[in-house]
């Protein structure tokens, strides 16, 4: 099947410039090689992090307390409770990801299905979004011509 527009990487790049395409029509496909969409910053980078942090904040105020004149006894940290309501905020927002995907009418393939023993890929441009867009479009060996790649090294 032939794509306008194939983009490589589902991060905070990626799923805005292939929504942005499928929203103005054209026939886009995003490549992904996580099972999950959100790219670095969704899965394992920013988001989690800034879960965890928040939960370390929390943590300290409890710890200090008595400088505030609040006095707490026994505070304890449940980690399986902070790593559970991390993995559940990185799921929302994945599965947000992917609901704004289908909504703009934009293909999923993951990266596995692109390869060698994979099916054909038909396309005018293939937009790279991500810092290993380099060994996707590699894998796509059987790309005649990409009109559009750039990325920074």
């Amino acid at each position: 099947m032939p794509y306008d527009l194939i983009v490589i990487g589902s991060g905070p790049g990626g799923y805005s410039a292939a929504i942005r395409a499928g929203q103005y029509g054209l026939k886009t496909a995003l490549v992904e090689k996580q099972p999950k969409l959100g790219g670095t910053c969704l899965l394992v980078g920013c988001i989690p992090t800034k879960s965890l942090l928040h939960t370390a904040d929390v943590w300290e105020h409890f710890v200090n307390a008595e400088a505030d004149g609040i006095y707490v006894e026994n505070p304890r940290l449940d980690y399986p409770k902070v790593k559970e309501r991390k993995d559940g905020i990185v799921n929302k927002h994945s599965k947000g990801v992917e609901m704004l995907l289908k909504r703009a009418k934009v293909e999923r393939i993951q990266l596995e299905e692109a390869g060698d023993e994979g099916r054909e890929l038909r396309l005018e441009v293939v937009l790279p979004a991500s810092v290993s867009g380099r060994e996707v479009v590699e894998h796509l060996s059987q790309l005649d011509e990409v009109l559009a790649v750039r990325w920074d090294e």
